[in-house]
């Protein structure tokens, strides 16, 4: 499929058709289309805020003689929305990223300064604590991601350009899981539109639950975003809010995935499964008596295919807690074994790739470093790259 650079409109006006245009007649809600998606905004928008910063202090000017500038405020940066009653905030790493001081206003117009701002690079997620133990907030529910369709309708509620709830709608247009690692990013395709200032803010299923936390787009294809899985979402801001960091579990294993020729070399029998290349002596594997040659065929009920289906299950659980992993060994016999998940020993380096795009934009309101995403289309042909960045 080639990416083409979409005709670049007035970035209001692209917000305000893009918002108003996903109304469907009659004749669309009878082939299933929503005739309105104002319950499923009204369930979510109270919870959705708009995040501003006070940013560092700029570079110091070459001249010596040059005085240096103080802070700049540099206003709504990004989007956020509260996933508890306690006041707790979930948005994107990048948003926060290199302020000195974040002010997050509500839908209705209150202002909180965090007491306390969590963040885990590695999924681009921080947590910010804005309430004081009394007051409650209205607060957002999180879906199961993993029910998620390809097809389902959705919306992304946020304050692109500053504009506080705005909702653009879509559809779930992919599941994008790319095979680079074990570390390798999960996330949602929408074609729901994300601008700058959209990151942290939640896409919405027609339940008026979250499905995912807006993240990234695509700056030159109107309709080509990417968002964070709530069910992803979901465990990394209970370690947030509980510690601070994020205790990853650990399995201890190598694997790779079974091409029918290894498939046939190796007289498995089956297409199906990871193949266990290596095993770390003394790891959770070993321990379990996972062996090099094992298939693995399921993490507790969820079927493996691709090692980032390890990936994901893994990112979904806890250091400490005891799983099933359907094997299946060269004899043919299949058996379950249970193995419980260790703690990351040592920091891995995540095997997304990053890549810097707007090298000569001085916008510090965005991230600009995108994923993998952003390296897979920068590896396609010039003419059809789409520029990925921030939300």
């Amino acid at each position: 499929m080639t990416l083409e650079p979409s005709v670049r409109l007035l970035p209001f006006v692209t917000v305000a058709l893009l918002t108003l245009g996903f109304t469907a007649g009659p004749a669309a809600a009878q082939r299933g289309t929503p005739p309105t998606f104002a319950a499923s905004v009204a369930a979510v928008a109270p919870a959705v805020v708009t995040i501003s910063a006070v940013a560092g202090p700029k570079r110091p000017d070459p001249d010596p003689d040059a005085e240096d500038e103080p802070a700049q405020d540099e206003g709504p940066i990004g989007s956020g929305v509260i996933i508890d009653a306690k006041g707790v905030v979930l948005t994107n790493a990048h948003v926060a990223r290199g302020a000195t001081s974040i002010e997050v206003v509500t839908g209705d117009g209150r202002r909180y300064r965090p007491a306390r701002v969590a963040t885990d690079a590695r999924t681009n997620l921080s947590v910010l604590i804005i309430g004081d133990g009394a007051a409650t907030f209205p607060h957002a529910r999180l879906a199961d991601s993993d029910r998620a369709r390809v097809g389902d309708w959705v919306v992304a509620i946020g304050a692109p350009f500053g504009l506080s709830t705005t909702a653009t709608a879509g559809i779930i247009s992919a599941r994008v899981r790319d095979d680079t690692g074990a570390d390798a990013a999960d996330y949602i395709q929408t074609s729901a539109v994300l601008r700058e200032g959209s990151s942290g803010g939640p896409l919405v299923n027609v339940d008026g639950e979250v499905v995912g936390i807006n993240t990234i787009y695509a700056f030159e294809a109107v309709g080509l975003a990417f968002t964070i899985p709530s069910n992803t979402a979901r465990v990394v801001a209970a370690q947030l809010v509980d510690k601070g960091r994020v205790s990853r579990p650990w399995l201890g294993i190598l694997t790779q995935a079974l091409t029918p020729e290894l498939a046939r070399a190796l007289a498995t029998g089956t297409s199906a499964g990871l193949l266990v290349a290596d095993v770390v002596p003394a790891s959770p594997g070993a321990a379990a008596g996972l062996r090099p040659g094992d298939l693995l065929v399921a993490f507790d009920t969820r079927p493996l295919r691709v090692r980032t289906d390890l990936a994901r299950a893994l990112a979904q659980a806890r250091a400490g807690q005891t799983v099933s992993l359907q094997i299946r060994r060269r004899d043919g016999a299949t058996r379950s074994v249970t193995v419980t998940l260790a703690e990351e020993r040592d920091e891995v380096p995540s095997s997304l790739v990053a890549l810097r795009v707007h090298p000569d934009d001085d916008d510090t309101q965005v991230g600009r470093e995108a994923t993998h995403l952003a390296a897979e289309l920068a590896r396609r042909p010039a003419r059809s790259r789409a520029r990925l960045r921030g939300a």
